[in-house]
């Protein structure tokens, strides 16, 4: 990544209309998750580590995919549930300009993981935090209060995750 901006006026919004990213995760052997797209560009680092990262369109600043690296997070077992979504755009805006190769920190976030082993689902953020909740591509659904994005569950019921928990 070229270069990490550290801003304070990043802002996350949602546009209502159907999802248009339709991808799938994928498990791989070092441990890390991904959800791959063809665009991107553009890295928000979810707390002060790389292990949690979305990655935006660095043009229009769609978000369209997300990684991590599930042994660099502590994983707190806990009963989960996907908050009532609605289909749509979570879009990340600064005022910074997005270049291609570089990144942000989003710091509101802390390097751990909620993990529901008989849902296999996947909180990460305030898994208790209130806000407008959209599925933004398929089985990732982000919660967010006024501008700032509180949360990100993932629905991994259609992956083998069972080893790496």
């Amino acid at each position: 990544m070229k270069n990490v901006m550290q801003n304070t006026n990043m802002q996350f919004h949602i546009i209502f209309s159907k999802r248009s990213i339709v991808g799938e995760f994928e498990l791989h052997d070092d441990s890390s998750l991904t959800y791959a797209v063809d665009n991107g560009g553009f890295s928000i680092l979810l707390g002060g580590k790389w292990a949690l990262c979305l990655i935006a369109d660095y043009q229009t600043g769609k978000v369209e995919g997300f990684e991590t690296i599930v042994d660099d997070l502590s994983i707190i077992i806990s009963d989960l549930s996907i908050p009532k979504r609605v289909e749509g755009a979570l879009m990340f805006s600064s005022d910074e300009e997005l270049n291609r190769g570089s990144g942000c920190h989003y710091i509101p976030f802390e390097n751990k993981i909620y993990y529901d082993e008989k849902m296999k689902i996947m909180c990460i953020g305030d898994k208790n935090a209130k806000g407008q909740a959209v599925e933004f591509a398929k089985n990732i659904i982000a919660v967010v209060d006024d501008v700032k994005l509180v949360s990100i569950y993932l629905d991994l019921n259609e992956i083998d995750i069972e080893h790496i928990v």
